[in-house]
């Protein structure tokens, strides 16, 4: 199957070619996916395929716990040139998603609570871009230029803890010159954090886990939005790579080469902003509304992995204001 050149649009949008939604299950096998876009104003995910959990009424109408989860196989496929923009990050615009205000995930693949398994697929030139920020925010959040994983859901209605189990198993699989940009900061705001310019696994109410065997990363970047005037370049982290809050993430037999995570640009007089492990990066997820989640920790295991030519960089200060770090040119690790 061909699925090319597909759209999704609206406030919030997900799925430029394909979502499964409602606790589904996905099974895509020698297709191709490519040129799909999602543009939402305020969040926006899932360029080729978004996978979700559904809503629920109780049996007085209240909103109820969500279906159960979704999962989805892909197999000796191709993504390739899927797009995922968030158009403005405010959270003022964003009710009732404030916290994720201008996100934007999974260039090519994005799954919410659910179980992923990709093997024997190329992911190439997949792209998310965070929103622009307005009315004083910083830049939008961007994440997984290719692939997003976590264990939360907004349709998980009767927390406190949202979202189900989830996992990410990815093998004999490539990923080339996928981007994840976060957005530009509004005056005298901060550009947007950006991570995974490949893969991000995020949050973990429950067992989040990624596992990435027998796979091999060239050219992916992660790249901090531009700060607004007077503001600091976002933060940049895991130039193919990324794992945030609670996820665990586990990555054996792979090569990485020639990824990069470059800090965003400072505005007039605002610092340079941090790039953090050109391949690989372990931190917290910042939301553009301070929530516990800052308060997760993810952890990282790699072994018998090659990590050949990556590079982190920090970005450039405004006029009078210095550059950022970079640092971590193989693996980085940041508390935010």
């Amino acid at each position: 199957v061909r699925m090319v050149g597909n759209q999704a649009e609206g406030y919030v949008a997900a799925g430029g070619a394909v979502a499964n939604e409602f606790g589904g299950s996905l099974t895509i096998h020698r297709s191709e996916l490519s040129g799909n876009a999602v543009t939402g104003d305020v969040i926006a995910v899932g360029g080729g395929i978004t996978s979700d959990i559904g809503p629920t009424l109780n049996e007085d109408g209240s909103p109820g716990n969500g279906t159960g989860k979704p999962s989805v196989h892909v197999s000796y496929s191709s993504f390739a040139e899927n797009e995922v923009r968030a158009l403005v990050s405010d959270p003022s615009q964003a009710v009732p998603f404030e916290p994720f205000a201008g996100f934007a995930l999974g260039g090519a693949l994005s799954s919410f609570a659910g179980d992923t398994i990709v093997s024997h697929s190329r992911f190439e030139d997949n792209r998310v871009f965070g929103g622009d920020g307005g009315n004083g925010s910083t830049g939008g959040f961007s994440a997984g230029g290719a692939i997003f994983t976590d264990d939360f859901s907004p349709f998980d209605f009767e927390g406190p803890i949202f979202g189900r189990d989830s996992s990410l198993d990815v093998s004999i699989s490539s990923f080339v010159g996928n981007t994840s940009s976060g957005g530009a900061g509004s005056d005298g705001a901060t550009g947007g954090f950006a991570t995974g310019g490949a893969i991000t696994a995020s949050i973990a109410f429950f067992d989040e886990t990624a596992s990435i065997r027998h796979s091999q990363f060239k050219y992916n970047t992660a790249v901090g939005g531009v700060g607004g005037e007077g503001g600091m370049g976002g933060k940049a982290l895991g130039g193919a790579v990324a794992a945030l809050a609670g996820a665990d993430v586990y990555i054996a037999k792979s090569k990485f080469s020639h990824n990069e995570a470059i800090g965003g640009d400072g505005g007039v007089g605002g610092q340079g902003g941090d790039g953090v492990g050109g391949a690989i990066g372990a931190g917290r997820l910042i939301t553009a509304v301070d929530t516990d989640l800052e308060f997760l920790i993810p952890s990282l295991n790699v072994r018998h992995t090659m990590l050949d030519g990556n590079e982190a960089w920090g970005g450039t200060g405004g006029v009078g204001a210095s550059g950022g770090d970079g640092n971590g040119g193989a693996i980085g690790v940041t508390e935010g």
